[in-house]
C-alpha cells in the first residue's frame, strides 16, 4: 500500500493588492519546526485564489508551520484576506 500525502495553501488577497500580491511575490514555506526552511513553494492563480502545493510527502502530515512574506519589499497586513491549508492523502 502506498500512501500519498501533500499540503495545498490557498491564499484569498483583497483586490486592492492584487497587483503587489500574487502568485510570483508572495513566498510561502510550510516547515516542521517553527524556523522557516526551504525553498518557497511554488504558486499559481486558481479560481480568484492564490494556490501554493507541496506534494508526495513521505513524513507524516502532522504539525507544520506556514510562513508568509513578500519576496521583497513589506508584506500589507490588509493584502491577505483569508489563507486556507488543506491536507490531504490518498492510498493506492
Amino acid at each position: 500500500m502506498l500512501i500519498k500525502k501533500g499540503v495545498d495553501v490557498f491564499v484569498a488577497v483583497n483586490d486592492d493588492y492584487r497587483a503587489t500580491h500574487n502568485e510570483h511575490t508572495l513566498q510561502i514555506k510550510l516547515s516542521r519546526n517553527e524556523t522557516p526552511s526551504g525553498q518557497p513553494l511554488s504558486g499559481s492563480q486558481w479560481h480568484g485564489l492564490l494556490r501554493f502545493g507541496l506534494s508526495d510527502l513521505d513524513e507524516d502530515l502532522g504539525t507544520w508551520v506556514a510562513t508568509v512574506q513578500l519576496e521583497s519589499g513589506r508584506l500589507e497586513p490588509r493584502a491577505i484576506t483569508d489563507i486556507l491549508l488543506l491536507c490531504r492523502y490518498s492510498v493506492d
